[in-house]
């Protein structure tokens, strides 16, 4: 159904017509009636008054508007008095004039429906309304099934007043909602989103184009052109399954919580083009997936888990956990800091994928358990201050080298393994301590390159060294170890090995242990003793024994391998192969360096046996590409280089 607006004078007039969904919509009139039209068009003209309904507002306002006195045209500042309510229902259509408030000193009810929205639009298309102003302190604002254009900023509020928007699609130039300073700094705002969508054209603010001290929103969309999506300076931030593409800035102290979401950035290698904040007590982020920069600040009882991050990752002052999460670090972000641990956290990584550098500042401490490191894993900072903080690596595979630049280290049942040939400046192994303790035992370091150096120790005291009972193979020179101000090269003790560890599968970096491994059973007696109750192993995956049954068969319990994707580089497709010992789901998603999935394949059921993936990528640019497999309850990913 449409309705037709004429405005200006019987000389010169227009029609506007005002659609009852969200979308305008364009007519047509046939040639046979033009003269119809014609003649319909001269009967407005004389007698408008009598036929078309709309009605003018300005001043004092409150009670309901209805349909039925469609379009409502602001002409100047028009305001609801304190104590009153102006409800408007469904099919309301609402012009306002341009640079025209409206304020609230009482309470606004914006209550349309599925069938019939509410729209608010600027009488002139290529000019802007102003606002609405909320200046009532507690009392909560309803907007539902509204429709929005052509507003600079759509609300502006006082403090401790509150809104409610529902089902709505709000499209603002500058910013959905902000404070009455302009500074995103007042106090006491909450606002409840819920199936909505919010867009703002040319953020030009400060902070963020949604700003609110408590900001909850469920099944929304966000979007900006500019860095800030969301501001939520005091209070807590709460996003279910929401998209955000922007950024979102929240200062120390407020709480932030994200679950099912999608968080994009607008420009992902530039450091100030916004960023996913984590903050306050139990931040944390769950089952999302982020392109861009997260940064945590203040997080206590923080966690990140069952997440994809592409793009950098900074922890500040964070006291939490990360699990089974994939983190992406790409080349574009500042070098060594991909993953970058600043001063003062506490973190525990468990069942992650770490993909690029990690670098652990001063006075943190970190504990890594079960996890995929690839690139280097570096710690430095102040020796004064890092006499009392350690990082703890455990059960884990790291694909690269070992930096510890004072800190205390214990480094227990690893596999690293380097494929990059380096000289002997660089060493796979490089240990710089002043008086703290690194222990280094019952890991597996298999160093593919001859012309490698396997440890490079600028140590104080080798008192404070302990490294034992581990296999070292395929280096060329096992040692370039010095004290600071002079002394004996260190030597290993007769624990350590120097024999094949016989993996299950190099090429696919299968690292678990073949049977008659000379790795099993040969780790430090005083180890706690592997799950199947027998001496520790060597390396980060135990070799599990059968009881001594008579008749037992044991069978390795791989469930999922993966091979080396081939050829690589590609130039158009190339193919992944894995082998699965028991049915799974499996789905993958092709990303570029800037963090976009260029490719996907949602999850589908693949039968036990070996199977091929093509990646067709005959579409894409030359470059270097992430492939994420997912299966049921891990994910795999590699790196690929498109040359064509």
């Amino acid at each position: 159904m449409f309705k037709c607006l004429f405005r200006k004078s019987l000389s010169s007039f227009k029609y506007i017509l005002i659609p009852s969904a969200d979308e305008d919509r364009e007519i047509s009139v046939r040639p046979a009636r033009l003269y119809a039209l014609v003649g319909f068009l001269c009967f407005v003209a004389l007698a408008p008054e009598f036929v078309f309904a709309q009605t003018e507002i300005m001043g004092e306002v409150s009670g309901e508007w209805n349909a039925e006195g469609n379009p409502y045209i602001v002409l100047d500042s028009t305001w609801v008095p304190e104590g009153e309510v102006l409800s408007i229902g469904s099919g309301v259509v609402v012009t306002i004039e341009e640079d025209v408030p409206i304020v609230i000193f009482g309470r606004l009810e914006a209550e349309g429906s599925e069938e019939d929205s509410i729209f608010f639009r600027s009488v002139d298309e290529d000019q802007l309304w102003r606002s609405i102003f909320l200046l009532t302190p507690h009392i909560r604002h309803h907007f539902s099934f509204c429709s929005v254009k052509d507003v600079y900023r759509f609300i502006r509020w006082d403090d401790d007043v509150d809104v409610t928007i529902e089902d709505s699609n709000i499209t603002s130039e500058s910013s959905i909602t902000t404070a009455l300073s302009g500074m995103g700094l007042s106090e006491g705002h909450e606002l409840i989103a819920e199936r909505s969508v919010f867009r703002i054209l040319i953020n030009d603010y400060a902070f963020g184009g949604l700003h609110a001290s408590r900001f909850e929103a469920t099944d929304c969309v966000i979007e900006t052109d500019n860095r800030g999506a969301i501001d939520a300076p005091f209070g807590r931030l709460t996003l279910v399954n929401c998209e955000v593409r922007g950024g979102i800035f929240s200062y120390s102290g407020s709480g932030t919580y994200y679950r099912d979401c999608t968080l994009i950035c607008n420009r992902i290698g530039d450091d100030y083009s916004g960023h996913f904040v984590i903050t306050g007590r139990e931040g944390g982020m769950v089952n999302c997936i982020v392109s861009g920069k997260v940064k945590t600040s203040a997080t206590a009882d923080g966690i990140i888990s069952d997440s994809e991050i592409t793009g950098m990752i900074e922890f500040d002052l964070f006291q939490g956990q990360v699990i089974n999460s994939t983190i992406i670090g790409l080349d574009n972000f500042p070098f060594s800091r991909k993953i970058y641990i600043d001063d003062d956290n506490d973190i525990e990584f468990k069942n992650c994928n770490l993909f690029g550098t990690i670098r652990v500042e001063e006075s943190s401490n970190v504990s890594i358990d079960s996890s995929i490191i690839t690139e280097r894993f570096y710690m430095t900072g102040n020796p004064e201050r890092n006499r009392n903080h350690q990082a703890i690596i455990q059960h884990s595979v790291l694909i690269g080298r070992l930096s510890i630049d004072h800190g205390n280290m214990n480094f227990i049942n690893n596999t690293i393994v380097y494929p990059e040939i380096v000289g002997r400046t660089e060493a796979i192994i490089d240990l710089h301590q002043n008086r703290q303790e690194i222990n280094f035992f019952n890991n597996i370091v298999y160093a593919i390159p001859d012309s490698s150096s396997l440890f490079r120790f600028r140590v104080q005291d080798f008192d404070d060294v302990n490294i034992s009972n581990n296999c070292f193979y395929g280096y060329g020179y096992l040692l370039e170890a010095y004290h600071r101000r002079g002394g004996d090269e260190y030597e290993l003790n007769e624990t350590n090995i120097t024999e094949d560890p016989l993996f299950l599968s190099l090429d696919s970096l299968d690292l678990h242990l073949l049977e008659d491994s000379p790795c099993i059973d040969t780790g430090d007696p005083n180890s706690p003793l592997d799950p199947d109750s027998t001496r520790a192993d060597m390396g980060a995956f135990y070799f599990p024994q059968p009881n001594l049954v008579e008749g037992f068969e044991f069978l390795i319990p791989q469930e999922i391998i993966f091979l080396s994707p081939y050829p690589n580089p590609f130039n158009g497709s190339f193919k992944q192969q894995l082998k699965l010992e028991i049915s799974k789901n499996i789905g993958f998603k092709l990303y570029d360096i800037n963090g976009r999935v260029m490719i996907k394949q949602n999850p589908q059921v693949f039968p036990s046996g070996n199977h091929v993936i093509t990646i067709d990528g005959q579409g894409l640019a030359n470059g270097t590409y992430f492939l994420s497999i997912q299966s049921d309850n891990s994910a795999h990913t590699v790196q690929v280089e498109l040359l064509k």
